[in-house]
């Protein structure tokens, strides 16, 4: 390896260690408004009204759902749309399924 090479090397690994940390969330109030964001977009996705008896929720990247759903395909979308939308938070899941 070339002088110029790990001198390069060695600048990527520097302005990845100054960057890469300053991307994650650091104070309580960026958790929280990360953790917002996560219920919003769930909840634009269940704007629909089948889906009006579901409440979401999000702590610390835990993601809960809650409510009543009429079928088995509703709490399939609700889930599918936490794990798609929930940038990788968990997801406690406490639907429950009764027709109307």
């Amino acid at each position: 390896m070339t002088a110029q090479a790990a001198l390069r090397r060695l600048a990527a690994a520097a302005l990845a260690a100054l960057v890469l940390p300053s991307c994650a969330p650091r104070t309580p109030v960026q958790k929280a408004g990360e953790d917002q964001e996560i219920v919003r977009d769930i909840c634009w996705e269940l704007r629909d009204p089948r889906f009006r008896d579901v409440c979401v929720f999000c702590v610390d990247r835990v993601i809960t759902i809650s409510g009543r759903v009429d079928t088995r395909v509703d709490a399939d979308k609700v889930l599918q749309t936490a794990v798609s939308r929930g940038r990788g938070a968990s997801i406690v899941n406490r639907l429950e399924i009764r027709p109307r």
